[in-house]
């Protein structure tokens, strides 16, 4: 009889601390799910819909990452630049791009930007004038890629192969060049760290990563959905475990009640000594 007691005392011990730790461990689940659940509800309130999340982690859960900073090119006053996969003419958007290979220079009226297979002309004011296909080979009626760009200050000319071009003055088509001594080639500007911070934090704008909204990073981390697959199997097993928890703490509570009645009994049963 004793050893069945042992045995039942060792079985009550054992869920008291399975109760314990696994209370401990959903609590703070739980604690994260009423609050967030607090915030949801009261959504316009807390204007959540309007604020957004920008923190660095929470935009890689998104897959959000921040355009980088690729080629840069100075022509005159202007910044000619690449950020992600877009060139920019300062502030101006002027097209896409899926390569890095870009050359910029420029005349007193037009800034010329040559892509591997066109030069792209604009305005100073960055509106789009024309583009110029690419040069054919002199000995193949096969294109070759652009190599560079350059201007002796009114005439554009392009390096492709190892031959160079120069438009005519309508720029609408190429002749081979037989002079190029005065001709000033494209150069990317070669930024220390410094400067490159001064640039993304003059060029602000292109730089900034809008991240979800607070409202949908609650909704996302609430649900589990903020993790993926993984994230919403854990929402899935904190439900588990609140069950799991309340049945284990409705078969403690009966028990010690019982226990309690079994010896509030055996108490009225016990003789009184006079």
């Amino acid at each position: 009889m004793s050893k069945k007691k042992n045995k039942r005392r060792r079985s009550t011990s054992t869920l008291y601390k399975i109760h314990r730790y696994l209370g401990l461990f959903v609590a703070i689940s739980l604690i994260w799910l009423s609050l967030s659940g607090v915030l949801l509800n009261h959504t316009d309130f807390f204007q959540l819909a309007k604020k957004s999340v920008n923190n660095p982690l929470v935009l890689n859960l998104y897959g959000i990452s921040k355009p980088q900073l690729g080629k840069v090119y100075k022509v005159g006053d202007k910044t000619v630049l690449q950020s992600g996969h877009q060139v920019y003419l300062d502030q101006n958007v002027l097209f896409e791009i899926d390569t890095k290979q870009f050359s910029v220079t420029s005349n007193k009226d037009m800034i010329f930007i040559g892509l591997e297979d066109q030069v792209k002309m604009y305005t100073w004011e960055a509106e789009l004038i024309d583009s110029i296909p690419m040069p054919s080979s002199s000995s193949s009626s096969e294109k070759k890629l652009i190599q560079d760009l350059g201007s002796n200050g009114s005439d554009l000319f392009v390096q492709v192969g190892s031959a160079v071009y120069k438009t005519n003055a309508e720029f609408t088509d190429w002749t081979k060049a037989e002079e190029i001594n005065q001709v000033v080639w494209s150069k990317e500007e070669v930024l220390s760290s410094p400067d490159k911070q001064k640039i993304i934090e003059s060029f602000s704008g292109l730089f900034h990563v809008q991240g979800p909204t607070l409202e949908q990073f609650l909704l996302d981390s609430h649900s589990g959905r903020l993790f993926g697959k993984a994230g919403v199997f854990f929402a899935d097993l904190i439900a588990f475990l609140t069950i799991l928890l309340t049945l284990i703490g409705v078969f403690l509570w009966l028990k010690r009640s019982k226990n309690k009645r079994k010896k509030r009994n055996k108490d009225n049963d016990r003789p009184t000594t006079t």
